[in-house]
C-alpha cells in the first residue's frame, strides 16, 4: 500500500543526557556504560510511547551517537530486531545559551552525519570538552551571537549544514 501522507508522532525535542552539566545522578563515562545507558533510554522511550527524540545537551553532541546506535540496533523482548518503521528517530541537537540573551534549541536532521558535528562546534565558536569527560564543560554564553540570525548565517555558510536544521528560541522573563 502506498503511503497516504501525514504521520503523527509523539516526540520529545529537549532531552538531556548524563553528559549535560546539570544532570543529576550517575554519569557513565566508558563506551560500554554509555551504550548500556543508551539502550535503557531507548527502551524507556518505547515504554512512554515516544516515536522521536532530540538529544539537546548544552553545547554538546557527544551522546547522540550512543542514542542513535541504540535506536538502530534495538531488539524487542524476543531478541528480534525492531522493524525500521518502529525504531525511535533520533535527532541530533544542542541547547544553546546565547549572547542575545536567550536560549535556543538547535535541532538537526535525523540523518545528519556525525562527522559534521565538529563543523557545527566550529561555526558557532563553541568550546568543547573531551568526549571522554563525564560531563560537558561549563556552559558559557555564546557572546558572538547577538541575534538569532547569526546562528543561521554561521550554519548556512557550511554547505553540508544549510537547510538541515531548525532553530527554536526560548526567551524567558529573566532573559535566560
Amino acid at each position: 500500500m502506498q503511503d497516504q501522507g501525514a504521520h503523527f508522532n509523539n516526540c520529545d525535542f529537549q532531552v538531556h543526557t548524563p553528559r549535560d552539566e546539570k544532570w543529576s545522578g550517575q554519569r557513565p563515562t566508558s563506551d560500554e556504560d554509555r551504550e548500556a545507558y543508551a539502550q535503557r533510554f531507548i527502551k524507556v522511550c518505547h515504554m512512554k510511547g515516544l516515536n522521536a527524540v532530540a538529544i539537546t545537551d548544552h553545547h554538546d553532541m557527544v551522546f547522540v551517537k550512543y542514542i542513535r546506535d541504540a535506536a538502530q540496533n534495538e531488539l524487542d523482548e524476543d531478541g528480534t530486531p525492531v522493524p525500521d518503521d518502529k525504531k525511535i528517530v533520533v535527532f541530533p541537537g544542542m541547547e544553546l545559551t546565547l549572547g542575545v540573551p536567550c536560549q535556543a534549541l538547535l535541532i538537526f536532521d535525523a540523518d545528519l552525519p556525525e562527522h559534521l558535528f565538529e563543523r557545527i562546534y566550529a561555526a558557532l565558536a563553541i568550546n568543547t570538552s573531551d568526549a571522554e569527560d563525564a560531563k560537558t564543560a561549563p556552559t558559557q554564553r555564546l557572546e558572538n551571537i547577538s541575534v538569532l540570525n547569526d546562528i543561521c548565517g554561521a550554519l548556512d555558510h557550511q554547505k553540508d549544514l544549510k537547510g538541515r536544521y531548525i532553530l527554536l528560541p526560548n526567551v524567558t522573563n529573566e532573559g535566560k
